[in-house]
């Protein structure tokens, strides 16, 4: 007998949110720093400490990424981790 499996919904610690830069998802600003730092997916993945598999899975949103990563992934890419926050949050941050 076949059963089909449900989508999970996320995690609590994951998010999947459009970013300020240009209203870019996760995975397009994920790939844009990845380029602009040179790097194939499986040196990305390499620095992140993950498979290439998982990172690939990332860029290409069929998985989310994990909140607790992306200060692995601004550090990585020389990116301010403040940038890669939704712009959202930004406000409230900002006004406080």
């Amino acid at each position: 007998m076949f059963v089909r499996s449900q989508r999970l919904k996320p995690l609590n610690d994951e998010i999947h949110v459009r970013f300020q830069t240009g209203n870019m998802s996760a995975g397009e600003l994920l790939r844009r720093y990845r380029l602009e730092n040179n790097l194939t997916q499986q040196q990305m993945a390499n620095l992140l400490g993950i498979s290439q598999a998982a990172y690939h899975k990332w860029e290409s949103e069929l998985t989310k990424i994990p909140i607790d990563r992306y200060f692995s992934i601004s550090v990585v890419c020389n990116v301010k981790l403040h940038d890669m926050l939704p712009e959202n949050w930004q406000k409230k941050i900002n006004s406080e």
